[in-house]
């Protein structure tokens, strides 16, 4: 429980606490009558918009976890990791370079767009999170382990390599601390799924399927021993 929800209950015991001595009471006065009718009401109200707010956060995250699902299934974002990642075994160990070298033709640009299209989907978990809209509770929904990986193994080089060159060129070397922290937080994501804190729920769905499967197989192996 958080310290938001602690709160809540703690605000709703005292009130429920006072309904229990009000009502107590209540044959005494019309004054007590009255008081424990408002703490009533006041009680449903806030059982009320506590559920309506927990409602709404849920069907806000469940919008954000659809449109970025969406945006990442999409045919442009597949492409661009599918050239990226082409660039990446054709160029090998010089990838970075000659993604630098390229970078004001027309083939650079082109390469420049599919890095651009990536990086801004991963920027926005990052602000969701930092922002504290999504929490690491659900970033095993979010952010599926591949993801971690070619972001880390691809993008994260060239982007790293494109802000010293503006560093240079502006005299700016705010944006090169910004990048780092924000890989950071993915390094910490890649790092939770190694050591088994955090669940890529598509790995999670894979093995139910396998498992699911398994049964299945057993059960139809049974039965034609059976027959035989």
């Amino acid at each position: 429980m958080n310290w938001k929800n602690y709160s809540l209950s703690l605000l709703l015991g005292f009130l429920g606490g006072l309904i229990s001595y009000q009502l107590f009471t209540v044959a005494q006065d019309k004054i007590s009558f009255f008081t424990a009718l408002v703490a009533i009401a006041t009680l449903v109200v806030a059982g009320i918009t506590f559920s309506n707010v927990r409602a709404t956060k849920n069907a806000y995250k469940g919008q954000i976890l659809l449109q970025l699902s969406r945006d990442y299934a999409s045919p442009n974002m597949l492409h661009a990791m599918k050239n990226l990642r082409r660039w990446k075994q054709d160029h090998l160990d010089t990838y970075v370079e000659d993604f630098l070298a390229e970078r004001e033709s027309d083939v650079g640009w082109k390469y420049d767009k599919f890095r651009r299209t990536i990086s801004h989907h991963f920027y926005q978990i990052y602000l969701l999170r930092e922002s504290g809209v999504i929490d690491d509770s659900f970033l095993g929904t979010l952010v599926k382990q591949g993801k971690i990986g070619f972001l880390l193994d691809v993008i994260k080089p060239l982007d790293l390599a494109i802000a010293h060159v503006l560093a240079e060129e502006q005299r700016d070397e705010m944006k090169i601390k910004f990048l780092e922290e924000n890989y950071r937080v993915f390094e910490k994501i890649q790092d939770a799924y190694e050591k088994g804190e955090l669940v890529d729920s598509a790995s999670v769905w894979d093995r139910v399927v396998h498992f699911l499967k398994s049964l299945r197989s057993k059960y139809l192996s049974q039965q034609e021993k059976k027959a035989k």
